[in-house]
Protein backbone atom coordinates (compact mmCIF):
# COMPACT_ATOMS: atom_id res chain seq x y z
CA UNK A 1 0.00 0.00 0.00
CA UNK A 2 3.01 2.26 -0.24
CA UNK A 3 3.26 4.73 -3.08
CA UNK A 4 5.37 3.77 -6.06
CA UNK A 5 6.76 5.30 -9.22
CA UNK A 6 5.77 3.54 -12.41
CA UNK A 7 8.43 2.65 -14.96
CA UNK A 8 8.26 2.93 -18.75
CA UNK A 9 5.81 0.64 -20.56
CA UNK A 10 7.16 -2.47 -22.28
CA UNK A 11 7.68 -2.61 -26.04
CA UNK A 12 4.83 -5.09 -26.36
CA UNK A 13 2.46 -2.19 -25.63
CA UNK A 14 4.23 0.71 -27.30
CA UNK A 15 5.72 -0.56 -30.55
CA UNK A 16 4.21 0.97 -33.67
CA UNK A 17 2.03 -1.09 -35.98
CA UNK A 18 0.49 0.58 -39.04
CA UNK A 19 1.23 3.99 -37.57
CA UNK A 20 -0.29 3.32 -34.14
CA UNK A 21 1.11 2.20 -30.82
CA UNK A 22 0.01 -1.31 -29.94
CA UNK A 23 -1.91 -0.29 -26.80
CA UNK A 24 -4.07 2.09 -28.83
CA UNK A 25 -4.65 -0.40 -31.62
CA UNK A 26 -5.51 -3.29 -29.29
CA UNK A 27 -7.54 -1.05 -26.99
CA UNK A 28 -9.75 0.04 -29.86
CA UNK A 29 -10.13 -3.56 -31.02
CA UNK A 30 -11.16 -4.74 -27.55
CA UNK A 31 -13.55 -1.79 -27.12
CA UNK A 32 -15.29 -2.64 -30.38
CA UNK A 33 -15.51 -6.33 -29.53
CA UNK A 34 -16.78 -5.78 -25.99
CA UNK A 35 -19.38 -3.24 -27.07
CA UNK A 36 -20.53 -5.69 -29.73
CA UNK A 37 -20.90 -8.82 -27.58
CA UNK A 38 -20.47 -7.71 -23.95
CA UNK A 39 -18.45 -10.80 -23.08
CA UNK A 40 -15.43 -9.94 -20.92
CA UNK A 41 -14.22 -13.54 -21.14
CA UNK A 42 -13.20 -12.92 -24.75
CA UNK A 43 -10.38 -10.64 -23.60
CA UNK A 44 -6.88 -11.84 -24.44
CA UNK A 45 -3.42 -10.37 -23.86
CA UNK A 46 -2.17 -12.19 -26.92
CA UNK A 47 1.46 -12.58 -27.91
CA UNK A 48 4.28 -10.30 -28.96
CA UNK A 49 7.18 -11.59 -31.01
CA UNK A 50 6.16 -15.17 -30.11
CA UNK A 51 6.15 -14.45 -26.38
CA UNK A 52 3.22 -14.13 -23.99
CA UNK A 53 2.33 -10.45 -23.78
CA UNK A 54 0.98 -11.02 -20.26
CA UNK A 55 4.32 -12.41 -19.13
CA UNK A 56 6.18 -9.47 -20.66
CA UNK A 57 3.89 -7.02 -18.87
CA UNK A 58 4.24 -8.89 -15.56
CA UNK A 59 8.02 -8.81 -15.93
CA UNK A 60 7.99 -5.05 -16.49
CA UNK A 61 5.60 -4.35 -13.61
CA UNK A 62 7.63 -6.61 -11.32
CA UNK A 63 10.59 -4.28 -11.70
CA UNK A 64 8.56 -1.52 -10.05
CA UNK A 65 7.58 -3.38 -6.88
CA UNK A 66 10.32 -6.05 -6.79
CA UNK A 67 7.66 -8.69 -7.43
CA UNK A 68 5.20 -7.53 -4.78
CA UNK A 69 1.50 -6.92 -5.28
CA UNK A 70 0.90 -3.23 -6.03
CA UNK A 71 -2.08 -3.30 -3.67
CA UNK A 72 -1.42 -5.39 -0.53
CA UNK A 73 2.34 -5.83 -1.09
CA UNK A 74 2.30 -9.63 -0.91
CA UNK A 75 5.41 -11.13 -2.49
CA UNK A 76 5.10 -14.26 -4.58
CA UNK A 77 7.29 -17.11 -5.60
CA UNK A 78 6.92 -17.17 -9.36
CA UNK A 79 6.12 -20.87 -9.51
CA UNK A 80 4.79 -21.20 -5.97
CA UNK A 81 1.30 -20.93 -4.52
CA UNK A 82 0.86 -17.24 -5.30
CA UNK A 83 0.74 -16.27 -8.95
CA UNK A 84 1.16 -12.73 -10.27
CA UNK A 85 -1.83 -11.33 -12.10
CA UNK A 86 -2.50 -8.16 -14.05
CA UNK A 87 -5.35 -6.07 -12.72
CA UNK A 88 -7.01 -3.26 -14.61
CA UNK A 89 -7.22 -0.40 -12.10
CA UNK A 90 -10.20 0.89 -14.07
CA UNK A 91 -11.90 -2.35 -15.24
CA UNK A 92 -11.61 -3.18 -18.91
CA UNK A 93 -15.41 -3.45 -19.07
CA UNK A 94 -15.88 0.12 -17.83
CA UNK A 95 -13.09 1.73 -19.89
CA UNK A 96 -12.44 -0.78 -22.67
CA UNK A 97 -10.14 1.56 -24.55
CA UNK A 98 -7.73 1.49 -21.56
CA UNK A 99 -7.47 -2.29 -21.52
CA UNK A 100 -3.83 -2.23 -22.71
CA UNK A 101 -2.90 1.19 -21.33
CA UNK A 102 0.14 0.69 -19.08
CA UNK A 103 -0.76 3.29 -16.38
CA UNK A 104 -4.03 1.36 -15.93
CA UNK A 105 -2.29 -1.99 -15.32
CA UNK A 106 -1.43 -3.05 -11.77
CA UNK A 107 0.55 -6.09 -10.69
CA UNK A 108 -1.74 -7.95 -8.31
CA UNK A 109 -1.94 -11.05 -6.21
CA UNK A 110 -4.97 -13.25 -6.84
CA UNK A 111 -6.57 -12.21 -3.56
CA UNK A 112 -6.59 -8.49 -4.30
CA UNK A 113 -7.65 -9.10 -7.89
CA UNK A 114 -10.44 -11.38 -6.69
CA UNK A 115 -11.72 -8.97 -4.06
CA UNK A 116 -11.60 -6.02 -6.44
CA UNK A 117 -13.14 -7.80 -9.41
CA UNK A 118 -15.13 -5.34 -11.51
CA UNK A 119 -15.68 -2.85 -8.68
CA UNK A 120 -14.47 0.68 -9.27
CA UNK A 121 -15.17 4.32 -8.54
CA UNK A 122 -13.10 7.49 -8.58
CA UNK A 123 -12.71 7.04 -4.82
CA UNK A 124 -10.35 4.09 -5.26
CA UNK A 125 -6.91 5.36 -4.31
CA UNK A 126 -4.25 4.96 -6.98
CA UNK A 127 -0.96 4.18 -5.29
CA UNK A 128 1.16 5.54 -8.13
CA UNK A 129 -0.51 8.93 -7.93
CA UNK A 130 2.04 11.63 -7.03
CA UNK A 131 -0.42 12.90 -4.40
CA UNK A 132 -0.78 9.55 -2.61
CA UNK A 133 1.00 8.64 0.62
CA UNK A 134 -0.01 5.77 2.93
CA UNK A 135 0.44 7.90 6.04
CA UNK A 136 -1.89 10.60 4.69
CA UNK A 137 -4.81 8.15 4.73
CA UNK A 138 -4.06 5.21 6.99
CA UNK A 139 -2.43 4.00 10.17
CA UNK A 140 -1.67 0.48 11.38
CA UNK A 141 -3.28 -1.20 14.36
CA UNK A 142 -0.48 -3.54 15.42
CA UNK A 143 -2.72 -5.25 17.98
CA UNK A 144 -5.11 -6.59 15.37
CA UNK A 145 -2.97 -6.34 12.24
CA UNK A 146 -5.65 -4.22 10.59
CA UNK A 147 -5.14 -1.12 8.49
CA UNK A 148 -7.24 1.73 9.86
CA UNK A 149 -8.47 4.96 8.33
CA UNK A 150 -7.19 8.17 9.89
CA UNK A 151 -9.95 10.18 11.54
CA UNK A 152 -8.14 13.52 11.38
CA UNK A 153 -8.32 13.89 7.61
CA UNK A 154 -10.97 15.51 5.40
CA UNK A 155 -14.18 13.51 5.08
CA UNK A 156 -13.69 12.92 1.34
CA UNK A 157 -10.25 11.43 2.04
CA UNK A 158 -11.73 9.21 4.76
CA UNK A 159 -14.32 7.97 2.29
CA UNK A 160 -11.66 7.18 -0.31
CA UNK A 161 -9.56 5.36 2.29
CA UNK A 162 -12.51 3.26 3.53
CA UNK A 163 -13.58 2.47 -0.03
CA UNK A 164 -10.06 1.36 -0.94
CA UNK A 165 -9.74 -0.94 2.08
CA UNK A 166 -13.14 -2.48 1.33
CA UNK A 167 -12.70 -2.96 -2.42
CA UNK A 168 -9.26 -4.54 -2.04
CA UNK A 169 -10.30 -6.67 0.92
CA UNK A 170 -7.30 -5.47 2.89
CA UNK A 171 -8.80 -6.38 6.29
CA UNK A 172 -10.91 -9.33 5.19
CA UNK A 173 -10.61 -12.99 6.16
CA UNK A 174 -7.22 -13.89 7.65
CA UNK A 175 -5.27 -11.09 6.02
CA UNK A 176 -4.64 -9.11 9.25
CA UNK A 177 -3.40 -12.25 11.00
CA UNK A 178 -1.15 -13.01 8.03
CA UNK A 179 0.45 -9.58 8.37
CA UNK A 180 1.10 -10.17 12.07
CA UNK A 181 2.65 -13.56 11.29
CA UNK A 182 4.97 -11.93 8.76
CA UNK A 183 5.90 -9.30 11.34
CA UNK A 184 6.83 -12.03 13.82
CA UNK A 185 8.92 -13.76 11.14
CA UNK A 186 10.64 -10.51 10.30
CA UNK A 187 11.43 -9.62 13.92
CA UNK A 188 12.88 -13.06 14.67
CA UNK A 189 14.92 -13.34 11.47
CA UNK A 190 18.64 -12.72 11.25
CA UNK A 191 18.26 -11.40 7.70
CA UNK A 192 16.09 -8.30 7.77
CA UNK A 193 16.40 -7.37 4.11
CA UNK A 194 12.94 -5.87 3.69
CA UNK A 195 12.50 -6.84 0.04
CA UNK A 196 12.43 -10.53 1.01
CA UNK A 197 9.19 -10.14 2.94
CA UNK A 198 5.51 -9.58 2.35
CA UNK A 199 3.81 -6.36 3.44
CA UNK A 200 6.86 -4.11 3.50
CA UNK A 201 4.77 -1.02 4.34
CA UNK A 202 3.53 -2.89 7.41
CA UNK A 203 6.93 -4.09 8.57
CA UNK A 204 8.76 -0.79 8.11
CA UNK A 205 6.27 1.01 10.35
CA UNK A 206 6.47 -1.42 13.27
Amino acid sequence: MNSFVRNAPPNCLTNIIAGEQIFIRKGRSWKNEYELNGNANNFSWGTFEYQSRARLIVNQLSLVSISHCFYCDAKWVQYGHIKPEIDHYCPKTKRPFKAYYYPNLFLSCGSCNGYKGNKFSRNLLKFDSPNYSFDDYFFIDFESGKIRVRTDIPIENRYSARYTLTVLGINKDARPETRLEELANFESAANKELQRYNFRYFLERC
